[in-house]
């Protein structure tokens, strides 16, 4: 819940870079299981998510709703 709460803060702040996320949390699958439960909660809406081979190069798309 916490990491949820930050990963919103993140967002909000406009930092949004995965990177970022990924460096502060190191934990790729959580970040993107949140990322879809924001998606669900209609928190922020239009998540696409770019994933190159490096997973700590995510690019996150968004917008809140």
């Amino acid at each position: 819940m916490r990491i949820k709460k930050e990963i919103l803060k993140m967002l909000e702040e406009g930092r949004l870079s995965k990177r970022e996320i990924v460096k502060k949390f190191e934990h790729p699958g959580v970040v993107e299981e949140i990322l879809k439960e924001l998606e669900k909660d209609r928190k922020i809406r239009k998540i696409k998510i770019k994933k190159p081979h490096n997973p700590t190069k995510y690019e996150i798309f968004y917008e809140f709703s």
